[in-house]
């Protein structure tokens, strides 16, 4: 993208640039906004060299190291620098992600002279603490233009517990690109049926041990077919081995770490567990659907707004180790489902979460309001 000065101007910022949903999103919004408008990222953390693989050398990355409150002198003096900044480049749009986007650079952006700033939601609000949330529901309603969430659950929380107001929240779905995911052979042996979690191990609401708790009962049958691939890392990753070991389901559970690429994995998988016990629109369902993945989800916010009961997958009950035991063992004993619900994964998401449908919905709401 050359840096047309004809074109309007909108500047991402993000708390932080890790593999994350948030992230993963915001990487595909950019490259589709990149056609029409010049856009270029703030990062105020910590940035992976995996997930910055995947931006091409025309978006610009400035970074304002504001990832800690505890270091007030750095945190305030990246603050004046984020002001600045913002001031020159006097960007049409500001558009914010995760939390301490969503308060320091909305006031940022506000100081610096900017009216058209939007705040984001991507999930029901549980990881923040109570004055983190006051302060950024404060803020979004008496200076954010706009607040976009992720799906319906999202705004509906976010309307009646933020007390934002209907007529500047818009819900904008997450999308991919489904001729990326060309559904294959599966690689692993065809007479084993083969379940991924893919999550970051970092909060102990991904559901990562009630998995674990279903495995054990669905290995206590005697089931010798199967196999389950925890894909991600984090703080809580020993925890869940030493769990795994104690029940003695290392041959059975394997551990991926963090996966920059998830179309090797999914090609691995025959059915994605997502077994969270909140969650906005998850970047992974999306991917396995797209491969004719079928999903086991539990039945908690944006999921039921993806996964179709018996017939896209399979939803169950949040922290139910034995209806996911009972979900699992469904189709490990029926390969034939799993093509079914497969089949009919990857025609929904087409239909409803492409690419092409994100970018138009984006386009459509910033338009709104320049």
């Amino acid at each position: 993208m050359s840096n047309n000065k004809d074109r309007q101007r909108i500047v991402y910022i993000i708390d932080d640039l890790n593999i994350g949903g948030a992230q993963v999103h915001l990487i595909r919004l950019i490259s589709l906004m990149k056609i029409t408008f010049n856009v270029e990222i703030v990062c105020l953390g910590s940035l992976s060299s995996k997930l910055l693989s995947k931006l091409t050398d025309d978006i610009p990355i400035n970074f304002f190291d504001m990832s800690s409150l505890k270091n007030f002198r750095q945190f305030s003096f990246s603050f004046v620098k984020l002001i600045r900044y913002l001031y020159q480049v006097k960007p049409q749009i500001v558009h914010t992600y995760l939390n301490t986007a969503n308060v320091f650079g909305l006031l940022a952006a506000r100081v610096a002279g900017i009216h058209n700033v939007i705040t984001s939601r991507r999930d029901m609000g549980y990881f923040r603490s109570v004055r983190i949330a006051f302060v950024e529901s404060f803020l979004s309603r008496m200076l954010a233009v706009r607040v976009f969430c992720v799906c319906k659950s999202v705004a509906d929380v976010t309307n009646m517990k933020e007390k934002i107001k209907l007529t500047k929240l818009r819900i904008l779905l997450n999308g991919i690109d489904v001729n990326l995911y060309n559904p294959g052979i599966n690689t692993t042996d065809q007479y084993c049926v083969s379940f991924s979690m893919i999550a970051s191990m970092n909060r102990e609401m991904k559901g990562h041990m009630d998995l674990i708790k279903a495995v054990n009962i669905v290995m206590q049958r005697n089931v010798d077919n199967i196999k389950f691939y925890m894909v991600g890392d984090g703080p809580l990753r020993k925890k869940l081995e030493s769990e795994v070991y104690r029940l003695n389901l290392d041959k059975c559970i394997i551990f991926f770490g963090e996966q920059g690429d998830m179309i090797p994995v999914l090609k691995k998988t025959d059915v994605l567990i997502a077994p969270s016990h909140t969650e906005g629109i998850s970047n992974s369902i999306l991917e396995s659907m797209a491969m004719e993945v079928p999903v086991i989800a539990t039945e908690v916010d944006g999921n039921k707004e993806v996964v179709l009961d018996k017939v896209t997958g399979i939803l169950v009950p949040v922290k139910n180790k034995h209806a996911l035991a009972n979900a699992i063992l469904q189709y490990a004993n029926n390969k034939a489902l799993i093509y079914e619900h497969g089949h009919n994964a990857r025609r929904r998401v087409a239909k409803y979460f492409s690419l092409e449908t994100m970018r138009d919905a984006y386009m459509k709401a910033y338009m709104d309001i320049l």
